[in-house]
């Protein structure tokens, strides 16, 4: 665990990792929105400060892409570490790498959505200090069905 680095995700980053992320997403059964290149490589605003990825040896092994959804709050789009690598702390990692960012840019709030069924992932979020401020019943032949809640993290004010 200690060779594997967090580096900001920036455009060229996005493209050269892009397919194992994508292969990825797509070896895990438990994801259910399937994510495609233009999703890692599309441009959103601040994506490229507030997104990184872990890796050693240019191997992907988690990765938290973000992006700036208004002045006080930035959103993450997908969090994901590999099965591997669970249990080792390179979820809190990326999170706490994201949450410095924020921190120096006097970001507020972190949102994210998740899938109240997916208990181990929910709970984490819980433990990691986020809060539920919404539940939506999510329901398209596109993506999982199920209750999807709206989760906020507040890093209180940074005057």
């Amino acid at each position: 665990m200690n060779n594997i680095e967090l580096i900001t995700l920036s455009k060229d980053g996005a493209i050269f990792y892009s397919d194992q992320i994508i292969d990825i997403l797509d070896s895990d059964t438990i994801v259910s929105n399937p994510w495609t290149r233009q999703n890692v490589e599309i441009d959103l605003p601040g994506k490229w400060r507030y997104s990184s990825i872990a890796v050693s040896e240019d191997k992907v092994h988690g990765f938290c892409i973000c992006s700036r959804k208004d002045l006080a709050t930035v959103h993450i789009h997908k969090i994901y570490v590999h099965p591997l690598f669970l249990g080792y702390g390179l979820g809190k990692r990326l999170i706490a790498k994201m949450i410095d960012v924020c921190m120096c840019d006097e970001i507020t709030n972190i949102s994210l959505y998740t899938f109240i069924s997916r208990k181990t992932a929910y709970n984490w979020y819980l433990k990691l200090g986020f809060e539920v401020s919404k539940t939506l019943d999510f329901n398209t032949r596109a993506f999982m069905i199920g209750k999807v809640a709206i989760i906020k993290r507040n890093l209180g004010e940074t005057n």
